[in-house]
């Protein structure tokens, strides 16, 4: 009986080992894996990455390596999955855009804008859905003159205070006024930002504060009387009718 090996010949020469298969590159396994699973253009990136290296790896192993078809699908998803990605970018940041712009004009839209005129000038009063309800159309204050003494001498301001009083002429819309004027709604503005607003004490006649109500495009003109800190000066005179809306007139540099 022979004692031959496998891959002994009859001379004492081994044979050759018999040729091995040739592997699947697991690069090009993995590129094509991660064209698929794209995630959110990263896989798609990796997926370029490791099909380009698998090719090199199988052009450099002489038949040793398969799966260049693989490596090519992966290749292909890859890209298609960066442009993908690039799109799906761009159109976020479009929406993105057309959302910031859209949200800027609406709070443009309900942020308190001043309309600042000089003293004297007639104001329209344009309102929202959210302004209050008085009717009134225009608006004009001619002038703030202080101090004043009030009415009687029994009336007089607290310590450091002084009475001032504003000038000022409405006139009602084509409904007329059901209520007048809302003496809340004019304010006197000092250059450092504070505001007064009317006090309870009449410091010169007629009061425009007690009117009730205005027919049709009835106009009154009148005084609105202000307690302020003896030696300032208001810089203009505010109205409040609208929320989002004040409009100022500018008193002249004592």
């Amino acid at each position: 009986m022979s004692d031959l090996q496998p891959g002994d010949s009859w001379f004492g020469i081994r044979d050759a080992d018999p040729p091995r298969a040739p592997r699947t590159n697991p690069l090009a396994v993995a590129s094509l894996v991660l064209g698929v699973v794209w995630c959110g253009g990263i896989g798609s990136l990796l997926a370029v990455i490791l099909s380009i290296q698998a090719r090199r790896s199988i052009r450099r192993s002489d038949g040793a390596e398969t799966g260049d078809g693989l490596a090519i699908a992966g290749l292909v998803l890859g890209i298609v999955g960066l442009i993908g990605a690039v799109l799906t970018t761009a159109l976020v940041v479009a929406v993105g855009l057309t959302a910031n712009t859209a949200a800027r004009d609406a709070i443009q839209q309900f942020t308190n804008r001043r309309v600042e005129v000089p003293a004297g000038r007639t104001v329209t009063v344009t309102t929202s859905d959210f302004s209050f309800d008085t009717g009134i159309k225009t608006v004009t204050v001619f002038a703030v003159v202080h101090p004043v003494s009030g009415p009687n001498a029994s009336d007089v301001p607290e310590t450091g205070k002084e009475f001032a009083v504003a000038d000022i002429r409405i006139c009602a819309g084509s409904a007329g006024s059901q209520q007048g004027p809302m003496g809340s709604l004019f304010n006197l503005v000092f250059p450092g930002g504070d505001r007064v607003t009317p006090s309870g004490t009449v410091a010169r006649m007629p009061n425009l504060l007690d009117l009730r109500g205005m027919a049709p495009r009835q106009c009154s003109r009148g005084y609105v009387t202000y307690e302020i800190a003896g030696g300032t000066t208001p810089s203009t005179v505010s109205y409040g009718l609208d929320p989002f809306r004040t409009y100022e007139w500018r008193l002249p540099a004592h």
